[in-house]
């Protein structure tokens, strides 16, 4: 299971980088939003399994950057942080946020993780695979022997 770890506080990140470790579900990375940034995810490659969000005073604006992602571009959310005002509160909702988490003092972090690494793991994870649909004209025009070359030459690399 991937975890990143987003927020604006660097001491708060190694804290939660701590507790996620203590918790063994799998490697944390940490992201740290700086300079007007609000966006917790990043711009290319693969998404997370899990984002931990560290709440913040500027929490919200990236709740709602993460709320308007459609469901399918969004990993699960979980929020941490003693002060969320309602307005972030109401975009960690739309964001599909999975665990509301006050204290990092208890194992509710890592009770919270292990849960989701068991349902993550029945589901298969959230790999994006690529589906590459192949359509011919008229039967006897070699769309299945186009679509199985394809699914070769993808096995092979």
């Amino acid at each position: 299971m991937k975890i990143l770890i987003a927020g604006r506080s660097k001491e708060a990140l190694e804290a939660i980088r701590t507790r996620v470790a203590q918790s063994a579900v799998g490697p944390a990375e940490t992201l740290l939003l700086v300079n007007g940034h609000h966006d917790p995810l990043p711009a290319h490659g693969r998404l997370p399994d899990v984002l931990v969000l560290h709440a913040d005073p500027l929490v919200a604006e990236s709740l709602k950057l993460l709320s308007n992602r459609p469901a399918s571009e969004r990993p699960a959310l979980i929020v941490i942080g003693d002060h969320l005002p309602t307005e972030a509160m109401k975009h960690a909702m739309r964001a599909g946020a999975r665990d509301l988490i006050a204290k990092l003092d208890s194992d509710e972090l890592g009770e919270s993780l292990r849960r989701l690494n068991g349902e993550l793991g029945a589901a298969g994870g959230n790999d994006r695979g690529q589906i590459i649909a192949v359509m011919n004209g008229k039967g006897g025009s070699g769309g299945s022997f186009v679509a199985t070359n394809l699914a070769c030459l993808y096995a092979a690399n």
